[in-house]
């Protein structure tokens, strides 16, 4: 069984790792699509000033991106999130590559700080610009990995000071997709994350990243903790109650998408009509997803297409 688990990930991850080309810098800092050039995390207001100087009428995005070893595949994906979504986006990136059978948990979780210097940096220029939020919006994206940044900051950082910016959140939209981390223990964090007006959980039971993943912990004896971003399936239905934030929004993909991972980049239609909107800042509403049927279970939208 053990040989079955490393030869299984080791092929796989290796078709993952050969199909790149730039290393991905070491240190922690922000990428927008306008230059391939690693900003200090101090620069977000110049960011953020300069996206409503080029772009007064599009929403931004904060993007945390996840497990990766080139940097470079992270920065032509927000590119085709900005033309698909009609968006901006400024990518926080961070070590996020160890070894081809490691984790990188400790990196994500020492650059928390650094995201704390961004979120504040947000918060900052919100506050001195209050007549540009009458109508932009923010939305927080987390992929994969990028979890355990977002989750160390809530439990080890976060203080209760980014929930009310002008009487509102600092962000109008939370969406988690893929999340590479705990199912059974992510009702803590991710329920003080009240930082966002709204928050939303986007899974795919099929989601093969997700799956190698899991078989890494379990080489690593790690605890037994199924992914959160492949779903619910594994605990009964009268227990899901036990582990699921009740102010969440929880979004099943796995009967609209195969093995996917970065469920934003997917070219099906359904795919850009779950995210534009969501992207853009507002609450997932099933109506969206024209063609398509959701079936509703609790705060459960499983989505079939």
């Amino acid at each position: 069984m053990k040989t079955s688990i490393k030869t299984l990930i080791v092929a796989l991850f290796c078709t993952l790792s050969l199909s790149a080309q730039a290393e991905a810098p070491g240190s922690v800092g922000l990428y927008t699509s306008s230059v391939f050039a690693l900003r200090p995390v101090n620069k977000i207001s110049e960011i953020l000033n300069t996206f409503h100087e080029e772009t007064p009428d599009k929403n931004i995005v904060l993007y945390i991106h996840g497990r990766g070893r080139h940097v470079d595949e992270e920065w032509q994906m927000i590119a085709n999130l900005e033309k698909v979504h009609n968006v901006r986006v400024v990518m926080f990136h961070w070590p996020s590559w160890s070894s081809l059978l490691t984790r990188p948990v400790e990196n994500a979780k020492a650059s928390a700080k650094d995201l704390s210097v961004v979120l504040h940096g947000i918060k900052t220029y919100k506050e001195e610009h209050p007549e540009i939020f009458e109508r932009k919006k923010i939305t927080l994206l987390t992929h994969s990995m990028g979890h355990i940044v977002l989750r160390e900051y809530t439990e080890k950082i976060y203080a209760r000071d980014l929930n009310e910016v002008y009487g509102k959140p600092l962000f109008d939209n939370y969406i988690s997709a893929a999340a590479d981390t705990g199912l059974t223990d992510h009702k803590a964090w991710l329920s003080k994350i009240d930082f966002a007006a709204h928050r939303h959980v986007l899974m795919n039971n099929r989601d093969l990243m997700l799956i190698m993943s899991y078989l890494l912990d379990l080489k690593a004896k790690q605890p037994l903790l199924y992914k959160l971003g492949l779903g619910f399936g594994k605990i009964p239905s009268k227990r899901r109650a036990e582990f699921q934030d009740p102010e969440a929004i929880y979004i099943d993909l796995s009967k609209s998408l195969q093995t996917d991972h970065r469920y934003f980049e997917s070219n099906k239609p359904i795919m850009k009509k779950l995210f534009t909107p969501m992207l853009n800042g507002e609450v997932f509403a099933p109506k969206d997803l024209t063609k398509a049927r959701v079936k509703e279970e609790d705060n459960i939208f499983y989505v079939i297409d």
